[in-house]
């Protein structure tokens, strides 16, 4: 979650230009799917594919809109076709996964602390 935090702010505070979008691009989604798998990591998952993580979301964390998946979903599709096919990202999609992508992590900054407190009231049971 950390990395991921840190990859965002690093890249939040850029100048979007044309130019730029595709890079931008890639790694504010490299963000999303951090901080997704962060949440994976908690039930003990590990993700072998970027489908695998929204459905992940999907199953378990209801926090998650259908609006929501599907906009990973659509950025999914994005960075596979930029990485994959060498199309360009342009200034307006980086711009709206960079919006999306805070709001993401904002979601699952929650739920970390929901579940950090559910684990601080199970161990002071047992002690």
């Amino acid at each position: 979650m950390e990395k991921s935090e840190t990859r965002l702010n690093y890249f939040k505070n850029k100048k979007i230009t044309e130019k730029e979008a595709s890079i931008i691009f890639d790694n504010v989604y490299a963000a999303m799917r951090e901080a997704s798998q962060s949440l994976m990591s908690f039930k003990g998952y590990k993700p072998y594919s970027h489908e695998a993580t929204i459905s992940f979301l999907k199953e378990f964390h209801k926090e998650f809109t259908e609006e929501d998946l599907n906009k990973f979903d659509r950025f999914r599709l994005l960075r596979s076709d930029s990485e994959y096919r060498a199309l360009l990202v342009s200034k307006e999609d980086a711009e709206s996964c960079l919006e999306f992508v805070e709001m993401l992590i904002n979601k699952v900054k929650l739920i970390h602390d929901e579940v950090s407190k559910l684990q601080v009231g199970k161990s002071s049971e047992k002690g």
